[in-house]
């Protein structure tokens, strides 16, 4: 994940030949740990349930009872929120770093595309060798591509990212729209990924309980998939990342904004983007789950979260200036110096209890027990980090990130 600093002026600096050592500002921290912690409660379905099951929540299991309500609860106020976080951070993140390092011997561009180039190296890595759902590969081409706004006016970004975010969204409604134009057979598998018989769950479920090297065929061919269709949210992605460059020159991580101002904007956004995602999933109800719900109505979450996501933001900044749950947010600092770390310590840790390779327990967790995992998984995390970082600088990632970005010994 991307590492924030201060934004300042280096124009009086002369040219660094060290990689630079700026203060950073901590609202970001805070907020990257609370969204790499977020963001497990809805990986976690991913783990441990089948592919299909992460869509379309009928598909596997039981949705009834304390069930549903989990699911309801994950899908309001987890799923896509705390991944648009991280992209409006890691857009924050390029602004800033850009700014900060332009007078550094590399360059803040060739810098810049270093840190992406080790970024897309990992996630690739990541996504073949231990899982199909890593963001890192798609963030690294989404920041080549963002980094081009850094200078762009906040109105230009802002333009700029909703054109993009509908873009997402149009080709993923147009997708669906040429579902009833394809042959029998292609429908039929497509409905088969959406909606798969107990034979191809069993098959499914032998897969991920069999060893490492078992799974390697269909590891690499749901990563190849998953390169494939992941171009359709990239848009989406970069889109994010200039907003992230626009709050960072509103001021928003600052503090540049009053107290009232987050606190209505957060209360208005809260409930305008509960209201879009609750009515989206009751038309998924009321249609069955039908294939559709993929790409129409599900498009209420994709935009009903950016304002979740926004009052997120607004209330954790409130939290930070003000000064309030002061040891909540030191810890969650630790998990957001130590991000990159823990987002693979996630794969690590839950990939070790539900596959075949570890204590083999995919498919035998309910929607309830996968959220007290989450819980467990987070304690474990946080306590890592406050452990490493009470005895190193940054996390294992972390440096190798920077070792391979600017060439040194930091």
């Amino acid at each position: 994940m991307e590492e924030s600093v201060k934004s300042r002026t280096l124009e009086s600096h002369p040219i660094s030949h060290n990689p630079p050592k700026l203060a950073r500002l901590g609202s970001l921290d805070v907020i990257r740990g609370i969204a790499i912690l977020g963001i497990l409660i809805m990986n976690i379905q991913s783990f441990s349930m089948i592919y299909a099951a992460y869509g379309n929540p009928v598909a596997y299991g039981d949705l009834t009872g304390a069930d549903y309500w989990a699911y309801y609860f994950s899908h309001l106020f987890a799923d896509q929120k705390f991944m648009n976080i991280l992209a409006l951070l890691f857009g924050a993140g390029i602004f800033l770093m850009a700014s900060n390092t332009q007078h550094h011997r590399h360059g803040a561009a060739e810098l810049h595309y270093r840190r992406m180039l080790f970024l897309g190296l990992l996630g690739a890595a990541h996504l073949y060798l231990l899982w199909y759902g890593d963001i890192l590969f798609a963030y690294a081409v989404a920041g080549c591509v963002a980094y081009w706004f850094r200078r762009r006016s906040v109105t230009t970004l802002i333009i700029f990212a909703l054109i993009l975010i509908g873009l997402s969204s149009l080709m993923l409604s147009g997708i669906g729209s040429v579902i009833e134009y394809l042959s029998p057979e292609e429908q039929q598998e497509f409905l088969s990924v959406w909606s798969p018989t107990q034979e191809q769950i069993d098959q499914e479920t032998a897969i991920q309980l069999s060893s490492w090297l078992a799974q390697m065929d269909t590891r690499h061919a749901m990563a190849s998939e998953m390169m494939g269709t992941v171009f359709i949210y990239i848009p989406r992605i970069i889109g994010l990342m200039l907003l992230g460059m626009a709050l960072c020159q509103l001021k928003f991580f600052e503090g540049g904004w009053r107290n009232t101002t987050l606190q209505l904007s957060a209360a208005i956004s809260l409930v305008a983007g509960l209201a879009i995602i609750g009515y989206g999933n009751q038309l998924n109800v009321e249609q069955q789950w039908q294939v559709t719900s993929l790409f129409d109505n599900f498009i209420y979450n994709e935009w009903g979260s950016l304002l979740v996501s926004y009052s997120y933001l607004a209330v954790i900044v409130i939290c930070y200036q003000n000064r309030i749950f002061m040891r909540a947010q030191e810890l969650l600092t630790n998990v957001g110096k130590m991000a990159l770390t823990n987002y693979l310590l996630q794969t690590l840790i839950c990939s070790f209890v539900f596959s075949g390779w570890g204590l083999g327990l995919f498919g035998s967790f309910s929607r309830v027990s996968q959220l007290l995992f989450v819980v467990f998984v987070w304690f474990l995390l946080v306590s890592l980090s406050q452990y490493w970082l009470n005895r190193y600088q940054q996390g294992p990632f972390e440096w190798l990130a920077r070792r391979f970005t600017y060439g040194v010994q930091n």
